[in-house]
């Protein structure tokens, strides 16, 4: 990975306190607890949470640490007009076309696609192999599943889910989780 093309170095990896895993992963050591970012304070932090919301609920809780530059894998394509926020993460092969913005702490995994004019907030995730059309708007928090496909001038509300292989043909409000194709929302199970 990289930040502004230059080779992003880990100093580590933070867990939360009572992690029963290894203490170094890949030659890195590993940290318990966020208090571990006091004994580094010029550590730059990328959050590599899946969850959104336990994402968020991370920066909120170090939002005085210095948040690293975008990280993006060297296979990604960008174009000239893609702005990327404060610890995304672009992941390989991850393609953003023209007039993109993505916000803070947003993740882009392997083989996303972003279409011209298109906007996802901060925290959003976008799974392998998702498609986001153009003039799509994704908003603060939502996922968006593997394989999934949102199609043109649709948006994405904050904190909803977009099941995997879903195909979203019309807006999906927030906090709601679609499926299929065409997605329909699931109901709540009582």
């Amino acid at each position: 990975m990289q930040a502004l093309g230059v080779p992003a170095v880990c100093a580590g990896l933070i867990v939360e306190a009572g992690y029963a895993g290894a203490r170094e992963i890949e030659g890195v050591p590993v940290w318990e607890g966020l208090e571990q970012l006091a004994r580094h304070p010029d550590a730059a932090v990328v959050i590599a949470i899946g969850a959104p919301d336990v994402r968020r609920r991370i920066a909120d809780a170090i939002a005085d640490a210095p948040v690293a530059e975008p990280l993006v894998h060297p296979s990604v394509m960008l174009g000239r007009t893609v702005a990327l926020g404060e610890g995304t993460i672009v992941g390989p092969a991850a393609v953003a076309t023209a007039d993109v913005t993505v916000g803070r702490h947003a993740q882009l995994h392997v083989g996303a696609t972003i279409g011209h004019d298109a906007r996802i907030d901060d925290f959003a995730v976008l799974a392998p192999a998702s498609t986001v059309s153009g003039n799509v708007h994704v908003g603060e928090g939502a996922f968006v599943g593997t394989g999934a496909v949102i199609l043109p001038k649709v948006a994405v509300g904050p904190w909803s889910v977009v099941g995997a292989g879903a195909v979203v043909t019309r807006d999906v409000g927030g906090g709601v989780t679609v499926v299929g194709n065409p997605a329909r929302p699931v109901q709540p199970s009582a």
